[in-house]
């Protein structure tokens, strides 16, 4: 394989990963503010976990396109 094909699907996987921890991590301050639920609302804390979901899910996206567009140039 050639080292760029190599770097674009290392670089993918980064992306992938951190998309990952990103979304362990919006679960578990889900679940802590759970515990405050009238101050977590009102200070727009549930806006702020969609925007977190939402980066991660992108990450993630980004990440596996990254990875099936540098193996589908790669091939030709």
């Amino acid at each position: 394989m050639d080292t760029r094909i190599l770097l674009g699907v290392l670089l993918g996987l980064v992306a992938v990963a951190v998309g990952v921890f990103s979304l362990i991590t919006a679960i578990l301050t889900r679940r802590r503010r759970a515990e405050i639920a009238e101050t977590y609302a009102t200070t727009g804390g549930v806006a702020y976990s969609v925007v977190q979901f939402g980066c991660a899910g992108v990450l993630i996206l980004a990440g596996l396109a990254v990875m099936v567009i540098v193996l589908v140039a790669g091939r030709q």
